[in-house]
Order: C-alpha cells, then sequence, then structure tokens
C-alpha cells in the first residue's frame, strides 16, 4: 500500500476532483485501477502457479515469458521504479518547501530549497536501503503508521466546523451544494480534460509489484503476494474514492484567501455557493485570480487538518470538536448551519 499511495494523493487528487467533476475522477481511479487488478491477477497466477525464488517481478516475468524478455522488462521496471523515486520526491521536497516560507524561514530560495531537501530526502532513503531489509521493513512501519494517522486527522477535521480563516479559502466542511456543484467537471488549464487527468493520476495506481519485488524475502510468496497484492489494491482504491468525493463535499473551487471578502451590504454582487456561506469571492473567481479553493490551492487537504483540535485540552479546538460531535454548533462569521444532507507528504 506504501508503494501505491504517493505525492499525487496529497497534492493532486484534490486538483483532479475539482476539474474532472466526483463523477468523473471516481470513472478515472476505477479505469486505473481496473488496469492494475488485472496486471494484479496476472501477478497472483503466476506466483500461485509453482515456486517462488528470489529475484521478483524478474523471475516471475522470466519464468513465465524467457530470461530474454524478463531482463528487458525488468530494466523497463528499474527505470520506472528510479522515475517514481523522483517524483515523489520532488512532491515531499515541494511540499517541505511551502511550510518553510509559510513559517518564514526558507534555507535559500525556492527552487534551491526543493533541491536541497530532495537530495537529502534521497539520502536518508539511500541510507535506510543500505541498512537492509530489517531496517527497510522497521522504516516500512513508520511510514505506514504516519499515513494512516495523516488520514484519521484529515477525516476528523472535514467534521469540524471551518474557523474564518479556512472559510476564506474555501472549505466549509460538509455542504450538499458543494457536493452537488463538484460533481460535474469544470475543465480549466491546458491539461483540463479528461485524458489529460487520466494520465496524471495513473501513476499513482501503480506500485502494486512491491510484494513480488521482496519473493525472496516472504516467508510463502505463493499466499503472501495474491493476497496482499489484491488487498492493497482494495483499500487504495477506497481512500481514493472517499477523499475525492469528501474533499469534494468540503470546499469550493475558487476562494481568495481574504479575510475581507465577506458578504457586506456595500460589497457589490455576489456570486457563487459561497455567498450563502457569508462570503464574497466573485471578483477573483471572474478574473481567475483566486489563489485558494478547491481547483487552485494543491495543498487545499491542509485545510480540512483537525490537527488544531488536540493544541489543548478544552481549548478552542477541542470545544469545536466536540461540538460537530452533539450537534451544537455555535455561530461564526461566514459560516450557517450544516444543511440535512451530509455526503461524504509522503
Amino acid at each position: 500500500m506504501l508503494n501505491i499511495w504517493g505525492v499525487i494523493l496529497y497534492l493532486r487528487l484534490p486538483w483532479i476532483t475539482a476539474q474532472a467533476g466526483i463523477v468523473l475522477t471516481w470513472v478515472i481511479i476505477l479505469l486505473s485501477v481496473m488496469v492494475t487488478s488485472i496486471t494484479g491477477l496476472s501477478i497472483s497466477a503466476i506466483s500461485t502457479n509453482g515456486k517462488v525464488k528470489s529475484g521478483g517481478t524478474y523471475f516471475l516475468i522470466s519464468r513465465s515469458l524467457g530470461p530474454e524478455l524478463g531482463g528487458s522488462i525488468g530494466l523497463i521496471f528499474a527505470f520506472a521504479n528510479a522515475v517514481g523515486v523522483a517524483m515523489h520526491t520532488v512532491g515531499f521536497a515541494e511540499t517541505v518547501r511551502d511550510l518553510l516560507q509559510e513559517h518564514g524561514t526558507p534555507i535559500v530560495d525556492p527552487i534551491n530549497d526543493i533541491r536541497i531537501i530532495g537530495v537529502a530526502t534521497v539520502t536518508v532513503l539511500l541510507a535506510i536501503s543500505l541498512a537492509g531489509m530489517e531496517w527497510e521493513s522497521k522504516a516500512q512501519v513508520l511510514f505506514f503508521l504516519v499515513i494512516m494517522v495523516s488520514f484519521a486527522n484529515y477525516l476528523v477535521g472535514t467534521l469540524i466546523p471551518p474557523s474564518e480563516d479556512k472559510a476564506s479559502k474555501g472549505f466549509f466542511s460538509y455542504r450538499g451544494d458543494i457536493f452537488v456543484q463538484n460533481l460535474v467537471p469544470d475543465w480549466r488549464g491546458i491539461d483540463g480534460s479528461f485524458f489529460g487527468m487520466f494520465s496524471i493520476f495513473f501513476p499513482s495506481a501503480t506500485g502494486i509489484l512491491a510484494g513480488a519485488n521482496i519473493s525472496g524475502d516472504l516467508k510463502d510468496p505463493a499466499v503472501a503476494i495474491p493476497k496482499g497484492t489484491l488487498m492493497a489494491i482494495f483499500w487504495t482504491t477506497v481512500s481514493y474514492l472517499a477523499i475525492s468525493a469528501t474533499i469534494g463535499s468540503c470546499v469550493v473551487r475558487d476562494a481568495s484567501g481574504d479575510l475581507n471578502d465577506t458578504v457586506t451590504p456595500g460589497s457589490g454582487a455576489c456570486e457563487g455557493l459561497a455567498c450563502g456561506y457569508g462570503w464574497n469571492f466573485t471578483q477573483c473567481a471572474q478574473q481567475h485570480s483566486c489563489h485558494y479553493g478547491l481547483i487552485n490551492y494543491y495543498q487545499v487537504p491542509a485545510l480540512a487538518l483537525g490537527t488544531r483540535c488536540w493544541d489543548r485540552p478544552g481549548g478552542r479546538g477541542t470545544s469545536g470538536l466536540l461540538r460537530s460531535l452533539r450537534g451544537h454548533r455555535e455561530p461564526q462569521v461566514g459560516w450557517q448551519p450544516w444543511p440535512q444532507l451530509r455526503p461524504s507528504s509522503l
């Protein structure tokens, strides 16, 4: 599962949802999973049809198609893994760079910060790999727990009523009308097409051969490879579908991030769903100058994080979480009671 989840889940899936809409995003996810499921079933059939030795994917392909074809495919697979490492490292470095800039502590400049963080990250990953499978397995457990905590943090955060800062950036928690509006596509930019979104998302469905690659270290590869591969495909698919639906139910496509963009008697004409929640993003939406919202802000899942609810016992965040669970909500600027319909970095 760790080899399937990646930077696209955190930084691009919400953007794909904003472009393609929830319905077409689900179609893109299911089409990608269909391709990888066929590959997973093929690997499962090969691994259960005879004894599986060390060599991973190369051994499985060589036994079925011959060493010549197996070697060439194995070489391509090695280059694909190298490109995948580069993509995820750059995505991680960009996220850390943005966090450093947000807190006013850049290292050098935006471009070189990515390079410095990326080199440091690859060095750490290389050290873990050189330490051996035992340390690599321990690191995998740690990384898996980090991702699980991030998922739980995100899902809890979507239930907490938004603060003024989050509302100004387009996050309004679960809203039926936001869900309905985000069901349909809103293509923008040169990549604004179904196949453009499909090509961007598809790499996040790969990585299913991680179990086959460590076949020599498995106690019973004939059982572990099919079970692990198919279960990983299933649960990652569920997570993709859930995040696409939940983020599309909570965030409008365009938002300015300006706390002064509230609906007032002299604020002029107001268009869009945010008007009903007390916010006027009409100007930036019409001029395509919005910096926030589902389609403009790549780190939009950060708006839904529930981390602040644990800042201090009995603090504002904690009481906000408890209010959301028991149904009592205090009025806030730009916030209205929820409707009855509540659809659902490395």
